[in-house]
C-alpha cells in the first residue's frame, strides 16, 4: 500500500493533515466523517431565498475495506437541499479510481426522483445542517470554525498531459497481444462490465492490458474491448469486459474485482 493512500489514523488531526495532499480537500469543507469515509462539500450553486440549493459532495474512502466494498477510492454526488422543508433529493453518484478525479467515473447509483427527509445522525442529515444551519461546525474544523465558503461548480478542465515517450513497434505489439484472448471467446452473452474510462484511447487500452495481466484467470473466455461513448458532450473511451449471460453474472464478476481494489460496474 503506497504511503498516503490512506490516513495514518482516523482521529481529527490526522484526517485534517491528510486531506489536502491526498484528496485536495480541507478540513473546513468536511461535513461528515464515518469509520469508512469522509464527506466534503466541494461546490454549491447560488439560489433565491427559500429555493432548493444544488450542492456537489465528494466522499473519500478511508480504509482498504471501504475501497473493497465500493470498488472506488472516491465518489461524487450532486444533491438538492431544501432548507425550508428539511428535505434532500439525491442526484447521480459517480465513483472514481483516483482521489482527485480527472477522468470520467463509473456510475454507482442513478439520480432519485423523490425527495427524502434525512435520517437523524446520518451523513445526509449532516449535509442538510451544513447548508441550512448557521450554527453548524465542520467536524474536522475545531470549535468555533465554520464551513469554508464554496464556489459554484465549474466545468472540470481536461488534465494536462505530457507527450507520451516514443515506443518501438514491438511495444505496441505486446500491448495488442495482451488484449487478444488466448483462445476463441467461449462466452457469447450480451452483457458487459466497465472497468475503466478515459478521454484518451491509448490510456484505456493500456489499462485493459494491465488488467489482463493482473486478472488473467478471471478473464479467460471474455472479450476485452474499447467502447467509444459521448458523455456530457465529450468523447470518452470505456474499457469493457464483455460476454456475460446476464447483468447478475456481470455484477458478481464486478464484486470479485472490487474485493481486489479494482473499480468495476455491471452494464
Amino acid at each position: 500500500m503506497a504511503e498516503g493512500r490512506f490516513p495514518a489514523s482516523l482521529d481529527r488531526d490526522a484526517l485534517a493533515a491528510w486531506l489536502p495532499d491526498a484528496a485536495g480537500l480541507h478540513a473546513e469543507q468536511v461535513v461528515a466523517v464515518s469509520p469508512s469515509a469522509v464527506t466534503a462539500l466541494v461546490a454549491r450553486s447560488p439560489a433565491p431565498a427559500g429555493a432548493p440549493i444544488d450542492v456537489l459532495l465528494r466522499a473519500e474512502a478511508l480504509t482498504p475495506s471501504a475501497v473493497a466494498r465500493a470498488g472506488v477510492l472516491a465518489w461524487e454526488m450532486r444533491l438538492e437541499v431544501d432548507c425550508r422543508r428539511r428535505r434532500v433529493r439525491l442526484g447521480a453518484t459517480t465513483g472514481y479510481a483516483e482521489r482527485q478525479p480527472t477522468i470520467e467515473g463509473i456510475e454507482l447509483a442513478p439520480a432519485e426522483a423523490d425527495w427524502r427527509a434525512p435520517t437523524p445522525g446520518s451523513t445526509l442529515a449532516s449535509v442538510w445542517r451544513a447548508i441550512c444551519d448557521p450554527a453548524f461546525e465542520p467536524p474536522l474544523g475545531g470549535p468555533g470554525r465554520r464551513l469554508a465558503k464554496i464556489e459554484p461548480p465549474r466545468p472540470r478542465p481536461a488534465p494536462a498531459r505530457e507527450p507520451a515517450p516514443a515506443r518501438e513497434p514491438a511495444a505496441f505489439a505486446r500491448d495488442a497481444a495482451a488484449l487478444a484472448p488466448a483462445e476463441p471467446a467461449a462466452r457469447l452473452g450480451g452483457r458487459a462490465a466497465q472497468v475503466v474510462s478515459s478521454p484518451v484511447e491509448t490510456d484505456t487500452r493500456a489499462a485493459l492490458a494491465r488488467l489482463q495481466r493482473r486478472f488473467g484467470d478471471e478473464l479467460k473466455g471474455f472479450d476485452l474491448r474499447v467502447q467509444r461513448a459521448q458523455v456530457r458532450g465529450r468523447t470518452v473511451y470505456r474499457g469493457m469486459v464483455a460476454g456475460f449471460a446476464s447483468r447478475a453474472e456481470a455484477a458478481a464478476f464486478c464484486q470479485s474485482l472490487q474485493r481486489a481494489g479494482q473499480a468495476c460496474l455491471a452494464r
